[in-house]
């Protein structure tokens, strides 16, 4: 489940807009932006309602799901994110132990945004035909 602060909110459309092109020629992935399913995530200010948010998700995904998060960590939607340790979040001026760090005053991060993105596309492909192995 992918989520945003406001100021990447277009990356996740281009991930979205991406990520299942049938030119990719590979199945296509469960990937799906959770402000768009769930809206009023924004408004959560109570532990409560993310706990019922959390209920829902693991009805909705019995085998799991993770939160790829991408964005400030002060952004209501990051205290989701980092409920889970598990979850793959790529943070702007915050460091956290397994985020990925990206700088908000670097004036290429569009530009590396895209090419994380090609990068995490072609991660994808090689893990997916095999082309490379994960241990656990």
């Amino acid at each position: 489940l992918l989520l945003t602060d406001s100021r990447r909110k277009w990356y996740s459309q281009y991930i979205l807009s991406h990520i299942n092109d049938p030119a990719n020629e590979r199945p296509f992935l469960p990937i799906y932006n959770l402000d768009t399913l769930f809206p009023h995530l924004d408004r959560f200010e109570r532990n409560q309602d993310i706990d019922l948010l959390e209920d829902m998700l693991s009805i909705s995904y019995p085998q799991g799901y993770f939160i790829w998060y991408i964005g400030e960590g002060n952004y209501p939607y990051a205290k989701f994110a980092f409920r889970d340790d598990g979850n793959f979040l790529w943070l702007v001026d915050e460091q956290l132990p397994g985020s990925f760090y990206l700088s908000g005053s670097d004036s290429l991060l569009d530009i590396k945004l895209l090419q994380l993105y090609k990068l995490f596309n072609k991660t994808i492909e090689a893990t997916l035909f095999g082309e490379i192995d994960i241990e656990e």
